[in-house]
């Protein structure tokens, strides 16, 4: 859906590396800790901006529970049109989510449940995986499953609340499955993939698409999408640990989907602790192109007939990014059961390009002659952690 631009933007900086190279091994549950972080990302001019709380126990020698609460303001960039009548997107959304994992052996079950509602958007997730230790824990095979239910509302621009004429329902089913190796002692490879499928209601009720009548008149339509689409990715990440020097990352992603859209990333990422291991730095980069959706058109001619989309996400673009980050543990007594605590800051620049999506807010000229648009942007995020 349209709004995934928005709401995976810091997700993806915060860690696509660590997501895909940093599974645990199948009979380790995750560490007892509580996290609270700050992010703000204005990367291809949308932003969302919010705090995050998490935390996760132990429960004898067997469960792990982790909750997780997410409050973020979420604003589209006024170079997308919105559909007449609508709202442009700006709006607070939360995020729960809860995580139960349980060790048996060398096996890891975990199942969870998520909820995110906002004023257009509310959703919801299950979701259940098996990680299997095999070899002596040389190798972790992972496999999961989820479902997710959607509601779509369109804000309308008079009064900034529903239109109680108008509800889209849309369905989410995945499946995915990765291969963690450890080649050697300082060499780790993991494979993964997946594959997501979606129906009902995909189009986005409040963007807007640009039209040419026969008259020259310029005019703005609702977006037209089809029912369903399904989308696949592959993956693979090496990590390699260089002893006093850190651990290097590096790997790459293949994206396609029945929209036609065709999608690479390539990404890099070192760590290093220095200072007796109070400070840790990390440098990373990353690479994605993308090629646009079949129905995308940044100007129709004339009013189509069929599905029509000048939603950002589905044209062709090219983004780099570049960040740091620097992270200190503090000295600090066993308090209220935390035993360590480490502070930190990341920030990231971000430059998209894109290259069939124009800038309409450009004035002069005739609609379709306006600049390609191009934004600079920035990512941040202040965290604090605690190890129980």
């Amino acid at each position: 859906m349209r709004n995934a631009l928005l709401l995976t933007a810091l997700s993806t900086w915060i860690g696509s590396t660590a997501l895909i190279v940093g599974l645990a091994h199948a009979d380790v549950r995750p560490e007892q800790r509580a996290d609270f972080a700050y992010s703000f990302s204005d990367a291809g001019g949308d932003q969302v901006s919010g705090p995050e709380l998490s935390v996760t126990r132990h429960f004898g020698r067997l469960y792990s529970l982790s909750a997780l609460y997410e409050r973020d303001r979420v604003k589209a960039s006024d170079v997308d049109l919105a559909a007449p009548n609508t709202h442009r997107l700006d709006e607070t959304r939360q995020l729960g989510r809860l995580d139960l994992d349980l060790r048996d052996g060398a096996t890891l079950y975990s199942a969870g449940v998520s909820r995110t509602s906002g004023p257009s958007l509310e959703a919801s997730l299950v979701r259940a995986s098996i990680s299997q230790g095999l070899f002596h824990d040389l190798t972790t095979l992972t496999v999961g499953v989820s479902r997710g239910w959607d509601s779509v509302y369109r804000v309308l621009d008079a009064t900034d609340a529903r239109d109680p004429d108008f509800k889209g329902r849309a369905y989410r089913r995945s499946w995915w499955a990765s291969v963690d190796q450890i080649v050697t002692p300082t060499l780790r490879v993991t494979v993964d993939g997946g594959l997501l499928a979606q129906s009902g209601d995909l189009a986005s009720p409040d963007a807007g698409v640009r039209f040419v009548l026969n008259d020259g008149l310029v005019i703005t339509g609702a977006e037209v999408a089809p029912s369903t689409r399904t989308r696949d990715h592959t993956g693979v990440h090496a990590k390699y640990f260089m002893g006093h020097r850190g651990t290097l990352t590096a790997g790459g992603n293949y994206y396609y989907d029945s929209w036609g859209i065709r999608a690479r990333s390539y990404d890099v990422d070192w760590v290093r602790p220095f200072r007796q291991e109070r400070w840790t730095l990390d440098v990373h980069g990353r690479r994605y192109s993308q090629g646009h959706a079949n129905f995308y058109a940044d100007l129709v001619m004339g009013v189509p007939l069929g599905d029509v989309s000048r939603d950002r996400s589905l044209a062709a673009h090219l983004s780099i990014q570049v960040g740091t980050g620097l992270t200190y543990q503090t000295r600090w007594h066993p308090h209220l059961g935390i035993q360590r605590w480490t502070t930190g800051l990341n920030l990231d620049f971000v430059r998209y390009q894109y290259a069939d999506f124009r800038d309409a807010r450009t004035t002069s000229g005739a609609a379709g002659s306006e600049p390609f648009y191009r934004h600079n942007g920035f990512l941040g995020q202040l965290h604090l952690t605690g190890w129980f």
